[in-house]
């Protein structure tokens, strides 16, 4: 990846293969870390008050954390895609001097509240002990101060096409997430993972400088008070969606600590690990695409902005729903496999399975609705998806209130996957509506469905048969998920001329056709 000379105005993007290659080999070694990270965490603490009291503590400041971090990433990357190198190199230093001051005040203010509006999250649960939750959302909230400059530093790289600060940093923070339980964790017990989660999200700065410096190195510019601006304008409508999307978390975990104990906990493992493949398919695509999107819709590219945004929608819907129906049944045997040991025992396993099937539905639509929110700060008014999110917010409290009460803690991960479902066709209405007036979308989405309806119906008949064994012995679940892959690949091969071959190929012609709307040779 090129720098461009002192003053010129556009960076020659990476292919879009490489960059999805990249993204997705670094998105799994960090998906795997993170992996090793929630086995540390059962291991060490497995599903009790004092794990559900630390996240519950953090619910408010992760979100913060995330909507913050991300509002940046994805507001600095269309103010500076067209900037020259010293006027690049300006705004970096004006607008991360002044977010840190504004940040650091938020942070601190978080921290000396947090006794107050810890104990409106728990209510009256006497089973959540109440200095672990002030502890872990004081941790919590500096953490906060942090993310404004890895944020501004992250949207540079990437609008510059340098996505290896992307790719590195969650390998660095679910690694020094994992350092911290390994050599803190017996000396500070479960306080030991806010306080990583704290020392790796300040490490992100350092990562995202690492790849900015090259960029603007050397270049001295002066900030125009437009561009600090223009980032406020685009940076606002980032960021509240990214909290409005995280509080339906900091929701579902208050209406989890009304449940038995470690229920806060068993609803973390779970979306953890569903987030997996969710995370992966996601943002390995959103990322490239929001660089190419953003180019598209400021040249007033709509055609190639459409075709390229449906092109990521199908392959993350149509590859995606089977996908769910396979997790759906190997929830449990597959969390056995990954948790169960030391503190986890067999009633957080029965819990964290429970949820993990609820989340496991959304996938598809977990995934979607990333690429379709960098999509969507595209508009030069998002307003209208900022009301959908804060909608479709109401709609999980309302089903979370009533499901919770039905069907447990199933109740509130099923909700969040129906949510999932309903924000995704709601902001496609929003960014590209044509969408949905043609057949390029629904079709291949309700093939994606029977696929999964036929891998989910197989997978029922023969589940009684494939897991009669999966809870005696280490083996017996390895060859459980195994036999449930083997199982759904199978109907997978002997549908894929009926459900699928006709979409890929598509899938394939449409990639040739946006193509020709860039100006890399290979896409």
């Amino acid at each position: 990846m090129s720098t461009p000379p002192t003053g010129s105005t556009t960076a020659r993007l990476p292919t879009l293969r490489f960059a999805f290659g990249l993204l997705f080999v670094c998105g799994v070694l960090a998906r795997l870390l993170g992996v090793v990270r929630e086995i540390l965490i059962a291991g060490f603490f497995g599903a009790t008050s004092a794990l559900d009291a630390v996240y519950l503590g953090l619910a408010v400041p992760l979100t913060l954390t995330v909507g913050i971090g991300s509002g940046f990433i994805r507001a600095v990357v269309p103010i500076t895609a067209a900037m020259t190198v010293e006027k690049l190199a300006g705004f970096m230093r004006a607008g991360c001097f002044r977010i840190t001051i504004i940040l650091a005040i938020l942070s601190g203010m978080l921290a000396l509240t947090s006794p107050v509006w810890t104990m409106v999250l728990s209510w009256d649960d006497d089973q959540i002990p109440r200095q672990l939750l002030v502890a872990s959302a004081i941790f919590g909230c500096l953490a906060i101060s942090s993310v404004g400059i890895a944020g501004v530093l992250g949207g540079i790289a990437n609008a510059r096409g340098n996505h290896l600060s992307t790719s590195v940093s969650p390998l660095v923070y679910n690694a020094i997430v994992c350092l911290s339980l390994l050599f803190l964790g017996g000396w500070l017990g479960v306080l030991a993972l806010p306080l990583g989660i704290l020392l790796a999200e300040v490490s992100q700065i350092a990562v995202h400088w690492l790849c900015v410096r090259g960029i603007v190195a050397g270049a001295r510019g002066d900030i125009i008070g437009g561009e600090l601006g223009a980032l406020a304008g685009k940076f606002w409508p980032a960021a509240i969606m990214g909290v409005l999307a995280g509080m339906n978390y900091v929701v579902d975990r208050v209406f989890a600590s009304m449940l038995e104990e470690g229920s806060v906990a068993a609803l973390a493992y779970a979306y953890k690990l569903v987030s997996l493949p969710a995370g992966l398919l996601g943002m390995a695509l959103a990322v490239p695409l929001y660089t190419r999107l953003s180019h598209f819709r400021a040249s007033g590219n709509n055609e190639a902005f459409d075709k390229t945004l449906l092109l990521g929608l199908r392959l993350l819907i149509v590859s995606g729903l089977p996908i769910a129906a396979l997790l759906y049944w190997t929830s449990s045997p597959l969390l056995g496999l990954l948790l169960e040991r030391g503190a986890f025992d067999v009633r957080a396993l029965d819990l964290t399975s429970v949820a993990f099937g609820g989340y496991a539905a959304g996938v598809s639509f977990l995934s979607a609705s990333m690429l379709l929110t960098s999509a969507s700060l595209t508009l030069a008014r998002p307003s209208i998806v900022l009301w959908m999110i804060a909608g479709t917010c109401l709609v999980n409290f309302v089903l979370d209130w009533i499901l919770v009460r039905q069907f447990g803690i199933f109740g509130l991960s099923i909700t969040t996957s129906i949510v999932a479902l309903l924000t995704t066709y709601m902001m496609v209405w929003a960014v590209a509506p044509a969408m949905l007036r043609s057949r390029d979308l629904w079709v291949p989405t309700m093939r994606g469905f029977l696929l999964a309806a036929a891998i989910f119906i197989v997978c029922w008949q023969l589940h009684p048969y494939l897991t009669g064994l999966h809870e005696v012995i280490f083996v017996d679940r390895i060859l459980t998920v195994i036999m449930m892959s083997v199982v759904a690949g199978g109907v997978a091969c002997l549908c894929w001329p009926l459900f699928l071959g006709r979409e890929w190929r598509e899938l394939a012609r449409l990639r040739g056709i946006v193509a020709g709307f860039v100006s890399d040779p290979e896409k």
